[in-house]
């Protein structure tokens, strides 16, 4: 058996951070992230993560509104819309019930307005605005 396969085995796997017998916060298969001796995360790994959740977000999207509809909402709306179903979450984002209709319809001043009247917009303002902007234009105003 290679190293990989034993310790998968004798580690386990959990996708959820767990305290360990050694009552350390760990995670996936036996990674100690504790403050006190775990390695947490590198900059690099964090990085990884985000690229693998960046296209989880993009393949969910896809799913929602048909891979050619979404294949067709250029760049920066895209860019928009991922952003803000990376910060929601699968069912966060589907509450947008009208903001998802008018997006269907190519209706960006609604989806825009629809996104921005929102408890998420009060939430985090500045980063609501800047999706605002960016779904009504279609322009990266930064």
């Amino acid at each position: 058996m290679d190293i990989v396969a034993r310790l998968k085995k004798d580690e386990g796997f959990s996708k959820f951070a767990y305290r360990c017998t050694g009552n350390k916060v760990t995670v996936g298969y036996g990674r100690n992230i504790d403050r006190a001796g775990g390695k947490g995360l590198s900059e690099r790994e964090a990085h990884m993560l985000l690229l693998f959740d960046i296209r989880e977000c993009e393949e969910d999207l896809s799913n929602l509104f048909g891979a050619l509809r979404w294949a067709a909402i250029l760049g920066v709306r895209q860019n928009a819309l991922t952003n803000m179903r990376f910060q929601l979450g699968h069912n966060g984002f589907r509450e947008f019930n009208l903001m998802i209709e008018a997006i269907k319809r190519k209706d960006w001043s609604i989806a825009a307005e629809e996104a921005l009247d929102s408890r998420w917009a009060s939430q985090t303002p500045l980063r609501a605005r800047r999706v605002y902007d960016e779904l009504r234009t279609g322009v990266d105003l930064e």
